[in-house]
């Protein structure tokens, strides 16, 4: 028996998530060096491997191996050189920020409150960890970290402060914009940044808002909906609203399938109108939008799932030649047209547009109250069951609460909350349109689902769509 080898042992760790991420890695090598020190404390000739590490991914057969060692060495740095230091050193002089995971943080309270009192520059939306570290540690020479919003606007007063920011990737060329936020911020005031936009159009003749949620233990889709305003002389009436829900996890295939559906046949009805030989002035365009990227990340998933879906895959491949996105790089056939801003994400033009006296995240509540519809005075209260409050992402208590508890009464809740977003989405846009028309000069395309390139080699189309 001294000639059989001990088998090593190695850690797992089981994930309800679909993808492998850093906190997994640096996760799964605290638990090894754990086992390592407990095993030596008591004395135990117990064999590990720190070079491999495993996560269990979920919905998957197998672990997903990988490599130990650099987690390990950054985990033992950590505690050799660093904790020592933010142990022992003030409060008051402990580097921190704010952002979206942070309210998942037992402390996240008594961050957020700090940040208010002091007006920290963590207040800023979307300021990154580095670029908030870049300020506090003022590596260009300055003598005083740069903490609160006065901090901040003082130095970007100085004439040197926009070739300091040059150093850092995530301020660079930010100097105007960080003086907008700042503004916003502490006067309470929306302020543009100046600029055009080439991508939200000055008005479209039907628009589409989407949007579309993921359970995020499964990492399932189990809601998608849509709302179609305008086209009343295409459809017959000026709106139309589908919300689709899984009541069991099982019927999330389901949704996905309906919702694709429903959608391809609201855009048909578009497509046929204006394929039935009117002039191009009598033809009608159409615009989608999300109010958030996750929305526009889900949907482009949900196409790309669709695609090995025999019941769906016709409808997803022509869905796609227009809501293109680089899923179409590895179909055999491509579109002959290209579709430059197929989704709008609100976001991302609200941002780029105007800084908003908004902290810390744009969400879509606190977007409408300062982006108001000129037309229709409408309230979104953001309710704790259904909202994060550093994110648009819509809480899965309640669809939990259906599928493990059968309250399928939340169902209907989950229902209503869908369409007052997508309702409010709609009415930011109009407050948009009126406080941005003057840097607005593009219009959306005649809508028109794009035919496919004349290649019968796959190779050849791929190439002439990527080029």
């Amino acid at each position: 028996e001294d000639h059989i080898r001990p088998v090593p042992c190695e850690v797992i760790d089981i994930k309800a998530s679909t993808d492998l991420k850093v906190s997994h890695r640096i996760q799964v090598a605290t638990y090894a060096l754990m086992l390592r020190d407990v095993s030596r404390a008591n004395g135990l000739d117990l064999p590990l491997d720190l070079g491999t590490g495993g996560i269990w991914l979920y919905g998957n057969t197998k672990p997903e191996w990988f490599d130990l060692r650099f987690s390990i060495l950054t985990i033992e740095d950590f505690f050799r050189e660093k904790l020592t230091g933010i142990l022992t050193a003030p409060i008051d002089e402990l580097p921190w920020h704010l952002f979206f995971r942070c309210e998942w943080c037992e402390f996240y309270e008594h961050c957020r409150k700090e940040a208010d009192e002091k007006a920290s520059i963590s207040l800023i939306p979307y300021l990154s960890i580095g670029g908030r570290t870049y300020l506090r540690e003022v590596p260009w020479g300055g003598t005083d970290p740069i903490n609160t919003l006065d901090d901040l606007e003082n130095f970007l007063a100085g004439d040197e402060s926009d070739a300091c920011l040059e150093a850092c990737g995530s301020l660079r060329s930010k100097g105007d914009r960080l003086r907008n936020a700042i503004s916003a911020l502490k006067n309470g005031e929306i302020v543009c940044h100046g600029g055009f936009s080439l991508s939200q159009p000055v008005m479209e003749n039907v628009a589409i808002f989407m949007t579309i949620q993921e359970d995020p233990v499964t990492g399932r889709i189990y809601a998608a909906a849509f709302r179609r305003l305008k086209g009343k002389e295409i459809f017959g009436d000026g709106m139309r609203e589908e919300v689709f829900i899984a009541r069991t996890p099982d019927d999330c295939d389901s949704v996905r399938k309906e919702f694709l559906q429903a959608l391809h046949s609201e855009l048909s009805v578009v497509d046929e109108y204006n394929e039935a030989g009117r002039e191009w002035s009598e033809q009608k365009s159409m615009q989608s939008y999300g109010f958030d990227t996750y929305e526009l990340s889900l949907f482009n998933r949900l196409l790309k799932e669709s695609l090995t879906d025999p019941e769906l895959s016709e409808i997803a491949v022509q869905l796609l030649f227009y809501f293109q996105d680089t899923t179409l790089a590895e179909a055999d056939e491509h579109p002959r047209d290209e579709i430059p801003f197929p989704v709008i994400v609100m976001t991302g033009v609200i941002r780029q547009l105007l800084a908003l006296p908004v902290p810390l995240s744009l969400r879509l509540p606190d977007v409408l109250k300062v982006l108001p519809s000129p037309s229709f005075d409408y309230t979104l209260e953001p309710n704790k069951l259904f909202w994060f409050e550093l994110s648009n992402v819509l809480k899965s208590d309640p669809i939990f609460l259906a599928w493990t508890k059968k309250r399928l009464e939340t169902i209907d809740w989950v229902r209503s909350e869908i369409s007052r977003r997508l309702q409010a989405t709609g009415l930011v846009l109009d407050g948009l349109r009126e406080k941005v028309k003057d840097c607005l000069l593009a219009w959306p395309p005649k809508f028109k689902f794009p035919d496919p390139l004349d290649f019968v080699n796959p190779e050849m189309s791929r190439l002439a769509f990527m080029a």
